[in-house]
This record gives structure tokens, C-alpha cells and sequence, in this order.
């Protein structure tokens, strides 16, 4: 009786070979389906290897039904349904936005980048979904892996956002990872059964930009009086620290630069700043002394930029790329020594009037080489930072500081 030899399957280079810069044709899905018919890995955190072939496969070869074809909200994205189950597979992105000039993206490259923001995701620490680079349509597109019954964050109430704090701030930590100038609320999914409590960045569109333009960066996904408490957390978790203190910048330039050789621009170097300012506050944070204050993920996103109190025309996060005077590290160490002695001068005397400490934050910052800036970002530690103090106090709505609010904000 002759033998049937049964060819051992390298699950790990089907993994990598969805997660190539090529572009996967129809041909190339239907041999991965075989490969993977048996197979009982994981292809990520949250996914199966052989359900995602499966879904893609069905995404490629399965006509839409038009009465459940839905279109988002420009020509940049559709969603792919199976004409059978009426099953929602993927959200199709087209090398197409509408916006990417405004983000500093090129509209060609759409497809790589939001591969790219997948790939970014190492150990799919934030939970992007997969993302893969398909010719479909006969067009080069990227297949998002749709997550079913999810809606965006800004479906669920303050008390839930508030539950959804680690996960939103993986989300915030990967936004900021990958410079992506697009991070608003709806690009966050949430389940829709609130008893799971999980987050997914989704739009990577307008990732790694070519230059550095002012954009809010993830609190704009949380407001003032939402979900402030959760970022406030002074600490990064040991959880954050290590996936921060493990980022290989050389390791994803290199990955980067496999997927869109021809990048050009300041892209790189912003990557490059953007991680090393998140390792510069988990080591800042190592070598403080317990108990003292700390750069948190709130001051990341002042620095990339402040929520337009005062309408800056330069961010820290600008000044720490564009300054020749010094090393990167050295202005970024700048930055937050400065950050620290806002943050100390505010606790010290956040019972005192607004004015009064926005009065004591510019005379610190008198004759500093960025004066004018810190005296701007000052309106922002102010108006924050004191009213987070005061709401730990349970102060009353009858406070000077909110009264102060209104004129701070002209």
C-alpha cells in the first residue's frame, strides 16, 4: 500500500507572507487557503490564522450584495459583503484620500501606509485589526478586517469610556507610535456588547506623514470633562512600559522603508522623534523619585499639540524636530524638565486663582529659549491640570476656575 507523504506546513511564512509588501492577487489567496486548511495557529493576539484566509478569501472572490453594500463617508473606504451570508467581511481603502494632502500624505499611498499602521502594531498591542494589501476591483487596495458588532467610541457613554481606560490608552500610545494625523473619535472601535471591554485604532491612512502639520492628536477622542481622569494617571502601566522600552526604531524604520522604499519627506525622522519622546517619558519616569510627578500620556499630547486655547502656530513636539541647536534627546530632556516645573509649580498652588498661576507659569518660563511657546502651553496646564485638582477636592460649579474658563478660552 504506497504512502501518502504529508508535507509539513511553515505556518510562521504563510504569517509573514500576508504581512508582505507585496500585493496579494487571487491566485495568491487561494494557494494560502490550502496551505492553511488544517491549521489550528493563531495569526495574531485576537485572530486565527486560518479565519482570517478564510474571510479574505471569501472578501476576493464573493460579489457584494448591493442591498447591503453601504458606502463610508467619501470614496475612500467601502465595506465588502459576502453576497451570500450578507456577512460584513473587511473595509476596502482605496490608494485614494481625500484629505491627504491636508495630512501631509500622498493620495498614492494610502494602501502601504494603512498596512503599515498594522504592522506598527507589534505584538497587536493596541489591537489593530488585520490589514492586508489586495488587488481587488482591479485595484490595489488594502482589506481591513472588519470587526463585527463594533461601533465607535463616541457611541458609548462617559461612565463606559471610562472602563475602556487601558484599552484607549493603547489606542492613544499607538497614534502617537505612528504619527497618524487622522486619530479622531471614529477611528476607534468599541464592541457594542459593553460587557467586553476592548478597543481597536482603525484608519491608518494618515500615518507617517511627510511633514509634521498641526492635528490634534487622541484627546480629541476624549473632552475635557470625559475621560480626562483616565489619562491623568500619572503612571504608565508595567504593561505600557515594556511594550515601549521593547520598540526597535531601527527594526521599523527598516520595516517601513520594505513597504514604501521611496518614502520621502521628513517621514522617517518624525517616526524616529515620535518614538524616541515615548521612551524619553517611561526612562524619565525610572529615574524619578517615588512619588514625584511624571510625564504622562496627557503631556505626550500637549506636546504633540494643544488643544487650540491659544491657537498655537508651532507645537512642542515641532520645536523638539525642527531646533538645530541641540540633539534630539537633549530637546526632548528640555521639554520635559519644563513640562515638570509647570506641573510642580501648579500642584504647590492649585488653590490659588487661575491668573495668579498662569502669572507664576510666565515668570518661570521669562527668558527661556522658547518662551513665547511655554507661555502659551501654560493656559493649557492651568485650565487642566487645576481643574483636575479641584475635581479630586470635589470643589462645587460655583469655583473661580470655572468662571475663569470662558476667559481663558477667548
Amino acid at each position: 500500500m504506497a504512502m501518502i507523504s504529508m508535507r509539513a506546513v511553515d505556518y510562521s511564512a504563510v504569517c509573514e507572507r500576508l504581512r508582505s509588501p507585496e500585493t496579494l492577487k487571487l491566485e495568491d489567496i487561494e494557494e494560502l487557503r490550502r496551505e492553511v486548511v488544517n491549521a489550528d495557529v493563531a495569526f495574531d493576539k485576537h485572530h486565527k490564522l486560518k479565519d482570517v484566509v478564510d474571510r479574505l478569501h471569501r472578501a476576493v472572490t464573493n460579489s457584494k450584495c448591493e442591498k447591503c453594500s453601504e458606502y463610508l463617508s467619501s470614496n475612500d473606504a467601502e465595506m465588502v459583503i459576502d453576497g451570500k451570508t450578507h456577512q460584513t467581511l473587511f473595509i476596502a481603502k482605496y490608494n485614494y484620500l481625500s484629505q491627504g494632502r491636508q495630512f501631509c500624505v500622498p493620495e498614492s499611498q494610502a494602501v502601504a501606509r494603512e498596512h503599515l499602521y498594522y504592522l506598527l502594531d507589534r505584538n497587536n498591542f493596541a489591537g489593530v485589526p488585520p490589514t492586508f494589501r489586495v488587488f481587488l476591483n482591479s485595484l490595489n487596495q488594502s482589506l481591513n478586517l472588519y470587526c463585527e458588532s463594533h461601533e465607535s467610541v463616541t457611541c458609548a457613554s462617559s461612565e463606559h469610556q471610562m472602563k475602556l481606560g487601558i484599552h484607549l490608552r493603547r489606542c492613544f500610545i499607538h497614534q502617537f507610535r505612528t504619527v497618524n494625523m487622522d486619530p479622531s473619535s471614529g477611528n476607534i472601535l468599541i464592541p457594542s456588547n459593553r460587557e467586553i471591554l476592548n478597543a481597536f485604532p482603525i484608519d491608518g491612512g494618515y500615518c507617517l506623514p511627510e511633514r509634521f502639520s498641526k492635528s490634534r492628536l487622541s484627546f480629541d477622542l476624549v473632552s475635557h470633562s470625559l475621560n480626562d481622569h483616565i489619562f491623568y494617571d500619572e503612571q504608565f502601566s508595567e504593561e505600557e512600559k515594556a511594550y515601549i522600552e521593547n520598540i526597535d526604531i531601527g527594526a521599523d524604520k527598516k520595516l517601513i522603508g520594505n513597504h514604501i522604499p521611496l518614502l520621502e519627506g521628513e517621514s522617517l525622522k518624525i517616526f524616529e522623534v515620535a518614538n524616541k519622546i515615548l521612551k524619553a517619558a517611561v526612562a524619565f519616569e525610572k529615574r524619578s523619585n517615588s512619588g514625584d510627578v511624571v510625564i504622562s500620556l496627557r503631556d505626550l499630547s500637549i506636546i504633540w499639540n494643544e488643544r487650540d486655547p491659544q491657537n498655537l502656530e508651532v507645537s512642542l513636539f515641532e520645536f523638539i524636530l525642527s531646533s538645530k541647536e541641540k540633539s534630539v534627546e537633549e530637546r526632548i530632556d528640555k521639554v520635559f524638565k519644563d513640562i515638570i516645573g509647570m506641573k510642580r509649580f501648579i500642584q504647590e498652588n492649585k488653590m490659588k486663582g487661575p491668573e495668579e498661576i498662569i502669572d507664576g507659569l510666565h515668570r518661570m518660563h521669562r527668558g527661556n529659549m522658547h518662551e513665547g511657546l511655554l507661555r502659551k502651553v501654560s493656559f493649557v496646564y492651568a485650565l487642566g491640570y487645576v481643574q483636575y485638582y479641584r475635581l479630586l477636592e470635589r470643589k462645587s460649579d460655583d469655583d473661580p476656575l470655572y468662571k475663569a474658563h470662558e476667559m481663558l478660552m477667548k
